[in-house]
């Protein structure tokens, strides 16, 4: 009913009383007292931030993650509210309530910026699953002919990564624009790397394995630089 990222239709869960005596041979039957509901096409059904608490525990972590950052992106969420709602259940020890706490502390930090796509959350998973802290939508100082907000930068290999999900037809379109941007960096120091959506998911092992390669040599090459040319940006 909310329409959050990640799921497909299924059987339907119903929510009732703790002390009714509901059955169904349509509907999962679950009971609770403590449940946030509202209304959607005229049907009552619970809040999003609700939807996210009940599924903890029951899909997978990554899937919880993905939908609760679509909720947030959205607006059906807000930090306040779900740090809040978190703290009300936190003592009841219900299912997946560790996860949902990963979740909580990872999307409230103040420097937390949500994926604003599939492919970007892909990304930046890649990127917290070999260990390279990196800052996401980041904006570059320098003077370009294009704007230089780049969907991922990590300072300690001076590399920009950006997850590529154009057609062809707009790649043609915006090639021009792309190629400054990098020739722009590339001035500056800064290598990028451009990763499809099959770099991501079927190639994904490949991928890590690259990356990991490219960190290596990058970190020696940077160690037999200069401290000033070492400086994170470059003038």
């Amino acid at each position: 009913m909310h329409q959050l990222t990640g799921f497909q239709p299924t059987r339907p869960e119903l929510v009732v009383p703790s002390n009714a005596n509901h059955r169904s041979r349509l509907a999962t039957i679950r009971r609770s007292d403590d449940v946030e509901k509202m209304v959607v096409d005229r049907i009552p059904v619970v809040t999003p931030m609700q939807a996210l608490f009940d599924v903890a525990g029951s899909v997978p972590p990554r899937m919880l993650r993905r939908a609760a950052e679509d909720a947030l992106l959205r607006n059906l969420i807000r930090p306040d509210e779900l740090i809040a709602r978190y703290e009300h259940l936190a003592p009841q020890r219900n299912r997946g309530i560790g996860e949902m706490r990963s979740i909580v502390e990872a999307l409230c930090d103040p420097a937390f910026v949500p994926p604003a796509s599939e492919l970007e959350a892909l990304l930046f998973e890649l990127l917290d699953e070999i260990g390279l802290p990196h800052l996401r939508q980041f904006a570059f100082p320098w003077r370009a002919p294009t704007a230089m907000i780049v969907d991922a930068v990590v300072p300690s290999l001076r590399l920009i990564v950006e997850a590529d999900g154009r057609s062809w037809h707009s790649q043609v379109a915006a090639i021009h624009n792309d190629r400054t941007r990098d020739r722009v960096a590339m001035a500056n120091g800064y290598d990028t790397m451009r990763l499809s959506h099959p770099m991501l998911t079927s190639e994904r092992a490949a991928t890590v394995a690259d990356l990991r390669t490219y960190g290596a040599r990058r970190r020696r090459s940077l160690d037999e630089m200069s401290p000033r040319a070492r400086t994170w940006p470059a003038a």
